[in-house]
């Protein structure tokens, strides 16, 4: 069972790792509703299922910074942001051509 915590600004939270390994944040935020700012991405590299459903149904969210340029592993970012609203903010890297 898990029990959401009332998490709505997460942007200061540290996620520091640059390089990451298979499943490291997989659905670390999955279902938390009252998230709305998430915490800055900078890892370049993801590992497989890293990033999958992180975001998935964080139905208030509406500001995401990804820094990756390197999502090719597999199922890095599957469902990655399912049921977050399209009418947020996503910055990404300058370099990320996909």
């Amino acid at each position: 069972m898990f029990v959401e915590l009332p998490v709505e600004d997460a942007s200061n939270l540290l996620l520091p790792a640059t390089a990451l390994t298979t499943g490291c944040y997989n659905a670390l935020f999955r279902n938390c509703k009252s998230l709305i700012t998430a915490p800055e991405l900078p890892a370049l590299t993801i590992g497989d299922s890293c990033y999958r459903e992180i975001f998935s149904g964080c139905t208030s969210l509406n500001y995401i910074k990804c820094l990756a340029t390197d999502r090719s592993a597999s199922n890095a970012t599957m469902n990655w942001v399912s049921g977050v609203p399209n009418t947020g903010t996503f910055v990404k890297n300058p370099n990320m051509t996909s």
